[in-house]
């Protein structure tokens, strides 16, 4: 049976969207609009749009949705899924502590879902994080900085802002956390496992949902 509510750990790394991106729409009809998930033509990357319970908090509290402390905002977070009716609540946050926070509020209401990753992973991760941001560039999503040549390749573009991303310390190496409910990043590949994760958490896959995961799969 479905829980209430539905939080998954991001990493601020386009790909790991994807799950939560399954999520939504397969529950499309009940999922409380807080972002609607689309991809790019090409089926690469995940393209959010903010619902109105996101621009809200990011007007009140001034940080980006999937940023907010948890810990220190939880009163507001309940007056949201009171207002989301009958409907499923499924966002995504970086913060560990903060999911923690949400689960001791609403205890068994809430599945807390981890997506973790090992040392193996790190560097394709990290080169997803990059690949996305030289396509934010150039879609004109982000607006270039004067160190941004845009004048090479995509992949020497690339190459740069994954050494610069790994200088910078943007993600861990690695990522083990234990929550209610947790999935291994190189589950993503397999089409199989991602579907029997949806009806391990109450959500059973519809044909919408599988060819969404297709279309993303064929690009990753």
């Amino acid at each position: 049976m479905p829980k209430k509510i539905y939080v998954v750990r991001t990493h601020g790394i386009n790909v790991t969207n994807l799950f939560i991106s399954m999520m939504v729409l397969n529950e499309h009809d009940r999922a409380y609009k807080i972002c609607d998930y689309e991809l790019s033509r090409d089926g690469k990357f995940f393209i959010l749009t903010p619902g109105e319970m996101v621009n809200h908090y990011e007007e009140t509290l001034g940080t980006e949705f999937r940023n907010i402390d948890w810990r220190e905002n939880i009163d507001l977070l309940a007056e949201s899924v009171e207002d989301s009716g009958d409907q499923l609540v499924i966002f995504g946050n970086h913060d560990v502590d903060s999911l923690r926070a949400i689960k001791e509020r609403f205890g068994d209401d809430v599945m807390a879902i981890g997506i973790n990753y090992s040392n193996q992973d790190y560097y394709y991760l990290l080169r997803n994080m990059a690949e996305y941001h030289v396509w934010c560039l150039r879609n004109g999503l982000l607006i270039p900085m004067e160190h941004d040549d845009l004048t090479v390749s995509d992949i020497e573009l690339t190459d740069h802002y994954t050494r610069e991303f790994e200088r910078m310390g943007l993600i861990p190496r690695n990522s083990e956390e234990s929550f209610d409910y947790d999935i291994d990043f190189r589950d993503f590949m397999d089409r199989a496992k991602m579907m029997e994760h949806l009806k391990a958490i109450g959500l059973e896959p519809t044909a919408a949902t599988m060819d969404h995961y297709d279309h993303w799969r064929s690009a990753n």
